[in-house]
């Protein structure tokens, strides 16, 4: 969504210079230019869920998840890139937490690589 984002963004900036006006030989360089002010808010963007809500034993792994929002007062996202399945699945990990989008959060008893769990499910997806 990101990408799409920058896209349209930079689209919209390479349109604005299209048409037949010409620029007078009195404007100013700014003239035309709005800038943006950033954002004093602390509040996590409402499309990034925080992980602390997302990642919970039991809950189920959106379907869409692209990231989770670490902190409200940073709004650092954990945008963790997943682990690709031969199925087609991608499972997701968070600290000690791992499950495929759109199924059952998982908690592992210890690091993730030492996980029984964690490498049976890993080497299932691997096939």
């Amino acid at each position: 969504m990101r990408v799409s984002l920058v896209a349209l963004a930079a689209a919209a900036v390479l349109l604005t210079g299209c048409g037949e006006e010409t620029a007078s030989p009195t404007a100013t360089p700014d003239e035309g230019v709005t800038s943006i002010e950033p954002s004093e808010s602390t509040e996590t963007p409402e499309l990034v869920a925080a992980c602390a809500d997302v990642w919970q034993v039991g809950a189920k792994l959106p379907a869409d998840y692209a990231g989770c929002a670490l902190t409200a007062a940073t709004g650092e996202v954990d945008d963790t890139e997943g682990i690709y399945c031969e199925s087609g699945q991608v499972i997701f990990t968070h600290a000690q937490y791992y499950a495929a989008a759109g199924r059952k959060v998982m908690k592992a008893d210890g690091p993730l690589k030492k996980d029984a769990d964690f490498q049976h499910a890993l080497k299932a997806c691997r096939g």
